[in-house]
C-alpha cells in the first residue's frame, strides 16, 4: 500500500463502487464513502483522510458548501474533483494558512506549477 487514505464523496453509489474498486486494486486504502456534505465532514473528521475524490459536475468550479467544508474541517488533503459529464478532473492542493503571508503565496504558486509542468512532463 502507499500510504494514500482516500475518501469518496458522490450521490451517486455505482460510481463511487467504481471509483473504490479502482483506487483499492491499485493498493489506495478507501476509508469512506459519503453520499453527501454532513456525512462527508463526519468521515473526514473520524478518518482524517489524504486525499478527497468527489463526484462534480464542473471541477473548474468547486461547490462553495464543499470548500466551506474543506475549510471547516482543518483538512491539508488532497481534493479531486471530477467530473462523468465533460470527463474532467481537477487536483487540487489544501493548505489552510492562519496569518498569510506574501512568501506563502510564492511558496503555493510555486508548488503549483511544478506539480503543473510535472504532469505536462508524464504526459508527453
Amino acid at each position: 500500500m502507499n500510504g494514500q487514505r482516500v475518501l469518496i464523496i458522490s450521490k451517486h453509489p455505482l460510481f463511487a463502487d467504481a471509483i473504490a474498486h479502482v483506487l483499492s486494486s491499485e493498493g489506495i486504502a478507501v476509508v469512506g464513502v459519503a453520499g453527501d456534505l454532513p456525512r462527508a465532514a463526519e468521515l473526514i473528521s473520524e478518518q482524517r483522510p489524504s486525499a478527497i475524490v468527489v463526484d462534480c459536475d464542473d471541477p473548474s468550479h468547486p461547490d462553495p458548501d464543499l470548500m466551506g467544508l474543506m475549510m471547516a474541517s482543518d483538512t491539508e488533503a488532497h481534493l479531486v474533483l471530477l467530473s462523468l459529464d465533460s470527463n474532467r478532473m481537477a487536483v487540487y492542493q489544501w493548505h489552510q494558512v492562519g496569518h498569510a503571508t506574501s512568501a506563502d503565496l510564492v511558496s503555493a504558486l510555486s508548488t503549483s506549477m511544478q506539480r503543473i509542468n510535472a504532469l505536462r512532463g508524464a504526459a508527453d
